[in-house]
């Protein structure tokens, strides 16, 4: 299979609004309201002339697959902010790992950034083991931190800093050539 990342364009934005808001990804948001197109619109106008914001379509065999963001991108401090979700439910096993490994790639190598950090729902267990398997540290334990359907609900901070997504990184690519996955 071919995986890659490209930059989100404007004739995306149909798929991407489909994609978030399905249940399966709303649920993980910190917004889990259903977003209308005019709103989808006006988000995308904002985020294609920030210098600040990087967004990409996830592809596999030239299908789009998922979306992933770095967001926030402070170069004085050298820290960004990411996002992501695989938006096809029926994407083959082991297409997240490959969809963080090469946007994580493109942060430290492309960007130059040197911490990518990311804030997770406690609830949402599915990413927890997500940020633990490409190598990100709990820095952070927000209590009652986001006030979501009547609801205050805890949120994790994560971090990875340059030097240790250069340890993860073999570490990552071996477990996918086992499962018979090859990335470049």
């Amino acid at each position: 299979m071919k995986y890659a990342l490209r930059p989100l364009e404007e004739g995306d934005l149909e798929t991407v609004l489909r994609w978030r808001n399905t249940d399966r990804i709303r649920n993980s948001m910190y917004n889990n309201e259903i977003i209308n197109l005019e709103q989808h619109q006006k988000w995308f106008k904002k985020i294609s002339s920030s210098q600040k914001d990087y967004y990409f379509i996830f592809t596999i065999n030239h299908t789009e697959t998922g979306l992933v963001s770095f967001n926030d991108v402070d170069f004085k401090n050298n820290h960004c902010y990411w996002g992501f979700y695989i938006g096809e439910a029926e994407a083959p096993s082991g297409s997240g790992t490959v969809m963080g490994y090469l946007a994580l790639e493109w942060a430290f190598q492309q960007l130059k950034i040197g911490k990518v950090y990311g804030e997770v729902l406690l609830s949402n267990k599915t990413s927890i083991l997500y940020h633990q398997k490409l190598g990100f540290c709990k820095e952070g334990h927000f209590r009652k931190h986001l006030q979501r359907d009547g609801q205050f609900h805890d949120i994790l901070r994560y971090g990875l800093l340059m030097e240790e997504w250069l340890i993860s990184k073999p570490i990552i690519q071996k477990k996918l050539s086992e499962k018979g996955i090859e990335i470049k």
